[in-house]
């Protein structure tokens, strides 16, 4: 496709406040991109799911223009946060809020399965009739490459005073105020994690085993959430998984159960923290939307023992993967040579 021709679709594609910095970061160039294909290889960094081949990904290169100095930081920092300021208020504005507590019974198949949430219950609407629903999959004719995407930062503390839940559903973590993510100089604060199997992102239509999802929300705005997702895969054993996967409920429980060990979520993170970014939504109902996604290019591991003790009590707890539509998907682009 001709870049002017692509330039356009990105332009159609862009929506939220991360649409508004791509435009505004695609008009300071004298011209709209033009295809590169030697530029247009990524590092090969996934998928991260073993045996998974794909050909190298289609992408489109958004890049700012080098400059140095404070003219590159009044040049492309200014932008971004005007950018991220007006988008942000128009996003809130967009989000469905969290809905009231109400007893409708959802569940993962039969007749109140995922194709019928949005019809089950009218808090559910958005599972039904959202734009941009999660889990996705992460495919490479919708990625797009930004060199202004920044590494996120995490600062997770160890905490003791954690709550085990079984909601039905799938074990959660409810984790104490402090540990925070920063993405795009906005910062989150940890809530709580939880598990799926098999994992509700995919990778070129490849599953993973299982899918850690921490929930983070912004702590002037507690509706205003960052889900950072991280695909588990079958392998060494998870030592962090150990610490309390035995103490986990086996059945559903009414009331959170203490957690009687230290517990440190940085210990889940792999070494390499490079990531896809999208605007999404909840994967249960209500399906809110309005959620930014950050999911780690590279997996973490957990024995067969562990991955099979998780689906003896949830057999399957993953939400299939939602059209894309015409949201694209961001990567950190590769370094020019």
């Amino acid at each position: 496709m001709a870049g002017a021709d692509r330039y356009w679709q990105v332009r159609r594609g862009a929506k939220g406040w991360f649409g508004s910095i791509i435009l505004r970061q695609m008009a300071t160039l004298d011209a709209p991109p033009t295809s590169n294909d030697s530029d247009a290889t990524p590092e090969g960094e996934y998928p991260p799911v073993e045996g998974t081949t794909a050909p190298p990904p289609e992408v489109i290169r958004v890049p700012s223009r080098r400059l140095s100095g404070p003219v590159a930081y009044a040049a492309v920092g200014v932008p971004l946060l005007i950018a991220s300021f007006v988008g942000s208020m128009f996003a809130a504005r967009g989000a469905a809020a969290p809905a009231p507590a109400h007893s409708a019974h959802w569940s993962y198949e039969g007749a109140d399965g995922p194709a019928q949430w949005g019809a089950i219950d009218p808090h559910n609407i958005a599972c039904q009739t959202g734009g941009e629903q999660s889990p996705i999959d992460i495919t490479p004719s919708r990625l797009m490459q930004v060199d202004w995407l920044t590494p996120i930062t995490l600062r997770y503390k160890p905490a003791k005073q954690l709550r085990l839940v079984n909601n039905g559903h799938t074990y959660q973590v409810n984790y104490e105020r402090g540990s925070r993510m920063t993405f795009l100089g906005q910062e989150y604060e940890l809530v709580q994690f939880h598990f799926h199997t098999p994992s509700e992102h995919t990778v070129n239509g490849r599953a993973a085993d299982m899918e850690l999802q921490l929930v983070h929300a912004m702590p002037d705005a507690p509706s205003r959430l960052a889900i950072l997702g991280i695909l588990i895969v079958e392998g060494r054993e998870n030592a962090a998984l150990a610490k309390f996967w035995e103490q986990m409920p086996q059945k559903e429980t009414k009331d959170p159960v203490p957690l009687n060990v230290e517990l440190n979520p940085q210990d889940f993170i792999p070494q390499n923290t490079r990531y896809y970014a999208y605007n999404g939504s909840l994967t249960t109902p209500p399906c809110t939307q309005g959620v930014q996604w950050v999911v780690l290019k590279e997996a973490i591991t957990a024995s067969r023992a562990q991955i099979q003790k998780f689906k003896d009590v949830f057999k399957m707890n993953a939400r299939p993967v939602q059209p894309v539509k015409d949201r694209f998907i961001m990567e950190e682009a590769a370094p020019t040579r």
